[in-house]
């Protein structure tokens, strides 16, 4: 399952985060790496960015990198 696939409130792990090597390796700085719990808040409509609570940090992603992780509920 993918990190847009969420819904709003749901809980997830991370499992898996695909692309380049410098993008994974930014995400992993953010925290957005396997193992780490992440809580969908919300979707912003018109493609706009997922907000989401990685541990104890709040992040927006724009749809085409939170589709490059992989979680699992």
């Amino acid at each position: 399952m993918k990190l847009t696939d969420l819904k709003a409130g749901q809980v997830a792990h991370i499992l898996r985060v695909g692309g380049e090597d410098a993008f994974r390796e930014r995400l992993c700085e953010l925290g957005i790496s396997p193992g780490a719990k992440v809580n969908l808040k919300s979707k912003l409509p018109f493609n706009g960015p997922i907000i989401m609570r990685v541990e104890s940090t709040t992040l927006a992603l724009r749809k085409e990198e939170a589709s490059q992780v992989e979680v699992k509920v």
